[in-house]
């Protein structure tokens, strides 16, 4: 043994000794050497255990596990993966009910959400012929002192109906995270793709990791999501102008290209949540419901009313105007025309109140 070790001693001594070396340099010879006289298929043994490839982890279903394809990481879209494949191997159901089941789960947590979000907006249309009017006076303030009392005015009106303009974005933008991490969770999914749902889709789209071959999934996705945005489910029609919505009714026709590329299971829990969203705005307008569920009920306005909603806010002056005069002088013509509704509007209200008593 000591013949056999002896002659590596001597050479890792020359190399130790040699001009430059660096001792760093000497000590991983060594150790390399050593293991070799020790040891000497133990370099080959480490070059092929890292080139063999682990085999995965597999579930109860006998499938690879999320985690060893490098799904069901940290982000939204990786919590929304664990969750699928939590659904899939305690129920052992088809992919296909697996992405409803989840859908159906998901509309039902974000229920509460949308019931606040028609309470703010419900709350919102009623107030805002007065709001209109507060905006009004703010901007046509003849000098700082006015414009604070209208601000003031302003935030009272507000609080005391216990409204605020950005209050129905809040779900909104709950809502839109949930769908955005849905999206990119399934369509991870599929380009991985897991093997199982290639074959677990039903009726022509059995294979959940591709395109729709009759692209009837794209077209039918497209027009339950312009139904959505036509029957004004979740959207205040009252907050946007025309032309806003107008480009809204277009959206669906124009991602038509884009969803035909779409996996079908992208579309299948698109399709889905557009079906459930139409749904609940359904069920949320009927009388009875919404006042089970705490949602004012919307007041029609009167014509002068709806004449200070739908008219434009007043334009603030020119840069040039305002740097020439020294005091802000008011925009009588306008100060004028809301000034009048605002006297039709007190006239009607209290005949109103006459008519009553």
């Amino acid at each position: 043994m000591w013949r056999a070790v002896r002659p590596f001693r001597v050479h890792y001594g020359a190399v130790r000794s040699r001009p430059g070396g660096s001792p760093q340099g000497s000590s991983l010879a060594r150790r390399a050497l050593s293991a070799s006289a020790i040891r000497p298929d133990a370099g080959l043994e480490a070059g092929l255990s890292a080139t063999v490839p682990t085999e995965p982890i597999l579930n109860a279903l006998g499938e690879p596990t999320f985690q060893s394809l490098g799904l069901g990481h940290a982000y939204p879209s990786g919590w929304v993966q664990s969750g699928l494949e939590l659904i899939h191997v305690q129920s052992g159901l088809p992919w296909w009910v697996n992405i409803v089941t989840a859908t159906c789960l998901l509309r039902f947590l974000l229920f509460p959400i949308v019931v606040n979000a028609q309470r703010s907006m419900a709350a919102m249309h009623n107030v805002m012929p007065q709001v209109k009017q507060a905006q009004a006076k703010i901007l046509n303030a003849s000098d700082r002192k006015a414009g604070q009392a209208a601000s003031q005015e302003y935030q009272r009106i507000l609080k005391d109906n216990k409204v605020s303009p950005l209050g129905p974005f809040g779900p909104m933008l709950i809502q839109g995270g949930c769908f955005t991490s849905m999206f990119f969770g399934i369509r991870g999914m599929a380009n991985q793709p897991v093997e199982s749902m290639q074959s677990q889709g039903i009726l022509w789209f059995t294979d959940l990791t591709v395109a729709d071959p009759l692209l009837v999934l794209p077209v039918v996705t497209a027009g339950s999501l312009f139904l959505f945005i036509y029957s004004n489910a979740e959207i205040d029609s009252g907050a946007m102008g025309q032309t806003v919505r107008k480009v809204m009714l277009a959206l669906p026709v124009l991602s038509i290209p884009a969803m035909c590329f779409f996996p079908a299971a992208l579309n299948l829990y698109w399709l889905t949540n557009n079906i459930l969203t139409i749904g609940q705005a359904m069920l949320i307008k009927l009388p009875a419901v919404r006042t089970q569920l705490g949602i004012p009920a919307r007041r029609e306005y009167t014509p002068q009313e709806a004449e200070i909603v739908a008219s434009f806010l007043p334009r603030a002056k020119p840069k040039e105007e305002s740097l020439s005069s020294s005091t802000h002088q008011p925009l009588k013509g306008q100060i004028q025309d809301f000034t009048d509704i605002e006297k039709r509007v007190k006239a009607s209200q209290a005949a109103r109140r006459r008519k009553q008593s």
